[in-house]
């Protein structure tokens, strides 16, 4: 029993531990943190798994490795953990594997927004943003509320496929249901939306309502405008 607490013990201060020198870009000690802790026996666990991942990816390592701990936390039960299975949807469209993201949201019984989050945002990433749109209208359906990042994710990919209507329901829904607030990152997904939809007029309405922009913001309704063909606009504006 004691020996069980100190082990308890000693794996939360590793993960504590690891994921201060991932925050802190701080790579190559994150991992020899890691050996030093192997090497003494300890295995990951359900909330090493993530923080792993997230450094194989840091350090540009290959899938395969990623894959061994996979199959690590399938042998261990941790895909029980939706915030494991959800570090290898991400993990898995970060290297195009749509199919096996799909697979694996598919065999979790329990979604939560963040999972379906990752499905529409890994899907837009990856230049599906039919099926990114299609996840964002089941998710809606099943009572799932997204956040901006859902929103932020599905936009991007009705700027895909260049329907203006879609983007405008996407619009209305946030709206509705008190999503679209004075957020810089959601607000400017939205200018970047109508823009590439060629519908400047609602571009340029949600740009001039905006209190804070950056340089992203104005990047895209300037492009907007330039795609558009609107020099003398496009001047103004720069």
């Amino acid at each position: 029993m004691l020996a069980h607490s100190i082990k308890r013990s000693s794996c939360y201060s590793f993960n504590s531990i690891l994921r201060t020198l991932l925050k802190s870009g701080n790579f190559e000690k994150a991992l020899h943190h890691f050996v030093q802790f192997r090497d003494q026996g300890f295995l990951p666990d359900n909330y090493t798994i993530p923080s792993l991942l997230k450094l194989l990816h840091d350090l540009h390592q290959p899938l395969h490795y990623r894959e061994n701990i996979h199959s690590f936390a399938i042998k261990n039960g941790y895909l029980k953990d939706i915030f494991v299975t959800t570090g290898f949807v991400e993990m898995y469209f970060s290297f195009g594997c749509v199919a096996s993201s799909r697979q694996l949201f598919d065999e979790t019984p329990i979604k939560d927004v963040v999972l379906w989050t990752a499905m529409v945002s890994g899907f837009s990433h990856n230049g599906s943003g039919d099926l990114a749109v299609n996840f964002f209208s089941q998710m809606v359906g099943e009572g799932v509320k997204p956040n901006r990042i859902t929103l932020t994710s599905v936009l991007a990919a009705c700027s895909q496929l260049m329907v203006p209507n879609l983007g405008r329901s996407v619009h209305g829904f946030s709206i509705r249901n008190g999503i679209f607030s004075s957020d810089v990152l959601l607000e400017t997904a939205f200018v970047d939306m109508y823009a590439k939809s060629r519908n400047l007029t609602y571009s340029s309405k949600v740009f001039e309502r905006m209190r804070d922009r950056n340089s992203v913001t104005r990047n895209a309704i300037i492009t907007g405008h330039a795609n558009s063909q609107f020099p003398e606009r496009t001047f103004r504006l720069f």
